[in-house]
């Protein structure tokens, strides 16, 4: 007999009316086929269902389900994998397309219920009747040596001497003391034989419950202060160590010198002054030939000929800020400049020389080429004239102004910014 459980899958109501009839499809041991195609056990006509969409499986007692399609499906909102056999379980659902499909398996005990109630419906075995006809009384005994009523010859009943009383009665063994559980080897041991006292003292004490946990006794009151949890104190950060801190150091000196030489080689470039030696306050920034020697330098004790220190530092910074704004102003000034050299009004014809009637005027486009060849005979003097001449002369103005400034500033007990 089968006693599989059965599983039944249906549509949810909101998509039902679409399947009709098919909405709903039971599933026993021999599993089946679900898909869109005509031989499917289960059929449904829906664009987004293959024609072999999954397949059920019946397998100890387990319901499975296998991925066929070419669109996927969810089981419980998770992808199923193609080709996997998946578990199904009662109230799981099932995503198709765009419907939804839910799992119902009948349990066990379900199962068993209904085929109690078949077995009490079932009508009972019928009983044979019994013969109502009396025995005569002169019928042949079936055995020889008994009557008819079934009396049997008493030299040929074995149970007779149950009805005469013994001669006499043997008397039991008593299995109190002889009766022995034990193996043969431990018949070589003899327990020790105590002798009492007078007065037997009780097998057990009284307090033989020894598992039995006696009351936990209460606990003296004790005042308990409240702990108060140390303060955490801020560890101090340590220091980097020493040769950090000088590496660091190196690094930026030596970059302060670097661009300070950028300074000197523009300047070189535009024929700009550069600065030179003098007999006081030299910047060892502007003058070492390294950083190590610059460094010396400025942790060295104050010398008249060279500044030290934090006022060289201030010094070399501030050179390197009035060079990027003064340098800024001249590359503009020497740009408009060079736009008024293209005016269309210094290309106008100008009148002709002398009295020559018959002298042909100047075309403006003559008057270019001729300025532009004029001007690329020699590129360097050429840039100097468009260019540089006009750069350095507001680099220099532009610089002349920051540092009146600065000093202005200074002499007021204030700080450049």
């Amino acid at each position: 007999m089968d006693t599989s459980r059965t599983l039944t899958l249906s549509v949810n109501a909101a998509h039902a009316e679409q399947f009709g009839s098919d909405a709903r499809k039971c599933f026993d041991s021999e599993g089946g086929r679900i898909g869109r195609a005509e031989d499917c056990e289960w059929t449904l006509r829906a664009p987004g269902v293959s024609r072999l969409h999954a397949v059920v499986r019946y397998v100890d007692d387990t319901y499975f389900l296998e991925d066929r399609s070419s669109n996927g499906m969810l089981l419980n909102g998770e992808p199923l994998r193609k080709g996997h056999p998946t578990p199904l379980k009662d109230g799981d659902r099932l995503h198709v397309d765009t419907f939804e499909i839910g799992v119902d398996i009948a349990s066990d005990d379900t199962a068993t219920a209904a085929r109690h109630d078949a077995m009490a419906t079932a009508p009972a075995m019928p009983t044979p009747a019994l013969p109502t006809t009396p025995i005569p009384d002169d019928a042949e005994p079936l055995i020889p040596g008994t009557s008819s009523l079934g009396m049997i010859d008493p030299a040929l009943d074995p149970l007779a001497f149950l009805d005469a009383a013994p001669a006499m009665a043997t008397p039991e063994p008593s299995f109190e003391d002889s009766w022995n559980h034990t193996p043969g080897s431990a018949d070589l041991f003899h327990p020790p034989r105590t002798t009492g006292s007078g007065t037997s003292a009780p097998t057990l004490p009284e307090n033989w419950e020894l598992t039995g946990v006696p009351p936990a006794e209460p606990e003296p009151s004790v005042s308990v202060e409240r702990a108060t949890p140390e303060p955490i104190t801020a560890q101090p950060t340590p220091d980097a160590p020493q040769a950090d801190l000088h590496g660091l150091f190196h690094a930026a000196i030596d970059g302060i010198i670097d661009v300070l030489r950028a300074r000197n080689e523009l300047k070189n470039t535009f024929r700009l002054p550069v600065t030179v030696i003098q007999r006081s306050e030299n910047n060892p920034l502007k003058f070492a030939p390294n950083a190590q020697e610059a460094v010396s330098k400025l942790l060295s004790p104050a010398n008249p000929a060279f500044l030290t220190g934090e006022a060289a530092l201030d010094d070399a910074v501030e050179d390197i800020r009035h060079h990027q704004v003064a340098m800024l102003f001249g590359m503009r000034t020497a740009f408009h400049a060079m736009l008024e050299r293209f005016d269309p009004a210094g290309f106008e014809p100008s009148a002709p020389v002398g009295r020559a009637p018959f002298r042909r005027k100047e075309q403006p486009w003559d008057i270019y080429r001729r300025q532009f060849q004029a001007l690329t005979t020699n590129p360097d003097d050429c840039f100097q004239r468009l260019f540089g001449d006009v750069f350095a002369q507001a680099y220099e103005e532009q610089l002349a102004r920051l540092k009146s400034h600065r000093q202005h500033i200074f002499a007021q007990g204030g700080t450049s910014s």
